[in-house]
């Protein structure tokens, strides 16, 4: 059994997924993608007792990034993302715009995510790898079954 615990919490007006990327023995977790309610991800971090160590976004569509500055303002946890989909993270008021909703820029992303680097989550090891469009990124470690878009959206293991 896998030290990796992955909890998808569904959310928002578009049903996106926010991950939870968990090691049961340091109790160290990333949140992957914070979209709509990032108070519910906060919850589920604070129910389950693990530290958040950073924040990692696969790509800056506004149902994916809406909930980080909230995060970021209440753990003050890294933000990684591709440097390709910089230019779109920045717009995200303007992606708001399109959807009704008032958003501000949110906060600058402190780490590069690049392909083949490795991130750390306690003992658990994660590559990010390019995805099917620029700025994408698809997370590669322990647990994370290729092909289940529904259950892990953008995870792949590496076998």
């Amino acid at each position: 059994m896998s030290d990796l615990e992955i909890v998808a919490l569904p959310n928002g007006q578009l049903s996106q997924n926010c991950y939870l990327l968990a090691d049961r023995q340091s109790g160290e977790a990333v949140m992957v993608d914070p979209g709509e309610e990032p108070r519910l991800f906060l919850a589920e971090l604070d129910t389950r007792g693990w530290a958040l160590r950073g924040i990692w976004l696969t790509h800056a569509h506004v149902d994916h990034i809406m909930g980080v500055a909230e995060v970021k303002a209440a753990t003050g946890v890294p933000i990684h993302l591709h440097p390709a989909d910089r230019g779109l993270y920045d717009a995200l008021p303007r992606q708001g715009e399109w959807m009704g909703l008032a958003l501000a820029v949110p906060p600058p992303p402190e780490e590069e995510l690049a392909d083949g680097q490795r991130l750390q989550v306690g003992g658990q090891e994660f590559t990010p790898h390019a995805g099917s469009f620029a700025g994408q990124r698809e997370l590669r470690g322990p647990g994370l079954r290729p092909g289940r878009r529904r259950a892990v959206q953008r995870f792949r293991r590496p076998d």
